[in-house]
């Protein structure tokens, strides 16, 4: 059944239908600001990813530095409690060196070493007292 409508319902319609373009024009504007922050975002993104590959390859480079050294070397991530110091590098040479392989060593401070005899660990201890805690 067909309604009849009315001057004043089609002058409606047509402010509503007016009103919906304004939002539409708005969301447009939203739209390509948003598109451009997504664009912003994929940029910055595509940054990260690639300075993740530079730091990953400049990581490369020192360890093959470091496990070319014939001297032993360790490296641990400082903390200010020396217990907490924990070795997280050793190069070929100090496993040769030591007998021990760098799984036995890593992850483990300097009084949890097997590769440290208790002679070796009253060393350490006069370093440390000489230099302070931050030595070892």
């Amino acid at each position: 059944m067909k309604r009849e409508v009315s001057y004043a319902e089609i002058e409606k319609d047509i402010a509503d239908l007016n009103k919906a373009l304004k939002t539409i024009k708005k969301n447009a504007t939203v739209e390509k600001a948003l598109n451009n922050t997504i664009g912003n975002v994929r940029f910055q993104a595509a940054e990260l990813k690639k300075h993740e590959r530079e730091i990953a390859d400049s990581k490369a480079k020192i360890e093959s530095i470091l496990n070319g050294i014939p001297i032993g070397l360790i490296t641990f991530k400082f903390n200010p409690n020396p217990t907490e110091r924990k070795w997280n590098y050793v190069n070929p040479a100090l496993e040769k060196m030591l007998s021990f392989s760098k799984e036995e060593m890593l992850g483990k401070g300097i009084a949890d070493q097997p590769c440290l005899a208790p002679d070796t660990m009253s060393v350490v201890r006069e370093v440390q007292k000489k230099y302070g805690e931050g030595v070892a």
